[in-house]
């Protein structure tokens, strides 16, 4: 069953100016996640997706939660085959404590300049 749904556009090239400062961007993005964007074939919108699935996931988790979250510390990383995955990280574990919340669908994509994620947290 669906217990939440978050979806998010953001504009690439805002992104590629935030990454621009180095401190910034190890505040938005876990180092995981950095590391995954060098194995990209482009790094910005890699990142930039990350960075919409980001936004999209916390609010899928607010529908669910009702908690005040932080964006920067849920990870979303990438399965063998590529697919995106919300990571049941030591943060998420605790925000997820006591909820049904089982798993999460996430998508992104990107096209010209625009990066959209959706994420569906369920309980199965």
């Amino acid at each position: 069953m669906i217990l939440g749904v978050g979806i998010d556009n953001v504009t690439i090239s805002v992104v590629d100016r935030f990454l621009g400062n180095p401190e910034y961007t190890k505040e938005i993005f876990t180092v995981k996640e950095l590391e995954l964007s060098k194995k990209a074939s482009n790094q910005l919108d890699f990142l930039a997706g990350r960075f919409a699935a980001k936004n999209a996931a916390w609010k899928a988790l607010n529908h669910v939660t009702g908690k005040t979250l932080d964006k920067e510390k849920i990870e979303i990383l990438r399965k063998e085959d590529g697919t995106p995955y919300v990571s049941f990280n030591a943060y998420l574990k605790g925000v997820l404590e006591g909820t049904a919340v089982k798993s999460f669908v996430v998508s992104i994509t990107t096209e010209g300049d625009l990066a959209t994620s959706i994420v569906i947290a369920q309980d199965e």
